[in-house]
């Protein structure tokens, strides 16, 4: 993988609760918007916004499952309003933040 994928990669995770544009991303790592949206689609076979919002909600799912906070706080935590948190979300996940939580909650009661 490219060294300016990793500096990206950190870069995201540095500003997980901000609005992340694909300027700011390729600015990070000196390159115009377009050449830098072509090769990150080439290097990790998905698009910058994509990328944002997997990791984005990757860390919206440690959270719901390992930590007490309200969904809001969730939310606004990685940059998103909750209204769009929700619905990003269901549309990724299948269900809600709430009823991932519960299901977390279930198995690692059972486990």
């Amino acid at each position: 993988m490219p060294e300016y994928i990793k500096t990206v990669e950190d870069f995201v995770r540095d500003h997980i609760d901000e609005k992340i544009t694909l300027k700011m991303m390729s600015d990070c790592v000196y390159l115009s918007q377009f050449h830098f949206s072509r090769m990150f689609k080439k290097a990790t076979g998905l698009s910058p916004k994509q990328y944002v919002m997997q990791v984005k909600l990757a860390n919206a799912e440690d959270m719901l499952a390992f930590s007490d906070k309200k969904v809001y706080e969730i939310a606004e935590q990685i940059g998103y309003e909750p209204s769009r948190f929700c619905n990003l979300f269901k549309e990724f996940n299948g269900v809600s933040p709430t009823e991932y939580r519960e299901s977390c909650q279930t198995r690692l009661a059972t486990a």
